[in-house]
């Protein structure tokens, strides 16, 4: 435990069983990763990633960007899977 661990944890000396900082990152696998646009080029998408717009508006864009998605994934022959969406919006 590092000292500063050691003075925010309340059970003095005593090593936590476990801790977590607020804002603790306990990594991803590499199927995740390739899926996570979020990760900012780190790792790049997987090849059978496709991005669509997000919902904005009457979230035309998004059914649109979705359809051509879809379309591409069938035609490189991998299909559709799942659609992943960020509960953010």
């Amino acid at each position: 435990m590092n000292d500063q661990a050691r003075e925010d944890y309340p059970g003095g000396d005593a090593e936590p069983r476990s801790r977590a900082e607020q804002h603790a990152h306990h990594g991803v696998t590499a199927a995740v990763a390739e899926v996570s646009p979020s990760l900012g080029g780190v790792v790049a998408l997987g090849a059978h990633v496709r991005l669509i717009a997000p919902p904005v508006g009457d979230g035309s864009a998004m059914i649109q960007d979705a359809r051509h998605a879809i379309d591409a994934l069938v035609a490189s022959g991998d299909g559709v899977a799942a659609l992943l969406i960020d509960t953010a919006f």
